[in-house]
């Protein structure tokens, strides 16, 4: 009992340490953009006390953009999270990188690298990219996309949640959910690793998506896409994680496809009534 008391102090004091020293926490700081890897609020002690990353490592991951891109626009790093991505058993770091063009207010998220140690965590074995980009977008954006927090840790850039990565599909790795913007559509993105890359897992398309549910149990993803043609064509599609072609394919089309025509009186788009 005296052994049980003393472990539950020490808890007590590496709790009490992280709440009033910031930089106990994952947090890289640049001289211009601190930035930090975003985990959920409900963190239990293990994600809490973690190993700090040797300054090599982090050094590399750091300023890994810039060097294989040898330019500027490989951007710098904006955050990073730990997880299990490829399976390989040792320390695993998805980090993301931003470039911005003040001139033009531009601000995207250009690279992003997935950093595989080796067994004694003190060397970086592998390293990945994950063929990923985005825009920055705005708080309505965010609230439409739904990346539910069924599908994983949330992770925030510049305020808005762009990704949860979490093992969705039950396979034992987890993978990214992710939302992108460019200057044609928003929509989404799923990345799985297998064997010397990560593929995306889902085919949406050129098309406008978001999330509407998902359903955990059944690993079920529903997803509301927008085709922009002579007409605005809305479908809603569920997708299932399929064990044999390793991806999520079309379980069935829930409702029947609409179209809408612009109306530039209104300024708004109004249902073609089926004929």
């Amino acid at each position: 009992m005296k052994q049980f008391f003393t472990f539950l102090l020490i808890v007590l004091i590496c709790i009490s340490c992280k709440k009033n020293n910031p930089s106990s926490e994952i947090i890289i700081e640049s001289q211009d953009n601190p930035v930090r890897a975003v985990e959920d609020e409900s963190e239990t002690l293990q994600e809490i006390v973690k190993i700090p990353i040797p300054e090599a490592v982090q050094d590399i991951i750091t300023y890994y953009a810039v060097r294989v891109t040898a330019n500027k626009e490989g951007g710098v790093l904006a955050l990073q999270i730990e997880g299990n991505f490829t399976g390989s058993g040792n320390r695993e770091i998805i980090a993301f990188y931003e470039y911005s063009e003040i001139a033009y207010e531009y601000l995207a998220i250009t690279n992003v690298f997935c950093f595989v140690c080796d067994s004694s965590g003190d060397e970086i074995e592998s390293v990945y990219e994950i063929k990923y980009g985005t825009l920055e977008f705005n708080e309505k954006n965010e609230a439409k996309i739904g990346l539910s927090d069924a599908l994983g840790r949330k992770i925030v850039w510049r305020g808005q949640t762009i990704c949860r990565i979490g093992d969705f599909n039950g396979n034992g790795r987890e993978e990214p959910y992710l939302y992108y913007q460019t200057g044609m559509n928003n929509s989404l993105c799923f990345f799985e690793f297998y064997e010397t890359e990560f593929l995306e897992i889902i085919n949406l398309g050129v098309a406008d998506a978001f999330i509407t549910s998902v359903d955990q149990e059944k690993r079920i993803i529903n997803i509301q896409i927008e085709y922009n043609s002579e007409y605005l064509i809305i479908k809603n599609n569920s997708y299932f994680w399929d064990i044999v072609t390793l991806r999520y394919e079309i379980l069935i089309t829930t409702t029947k496809t609409k179209k809408y025509r612009w109306n530039w009186n209104t300024q708004e788009y109004e249902e073609i009534e089926e004929s």
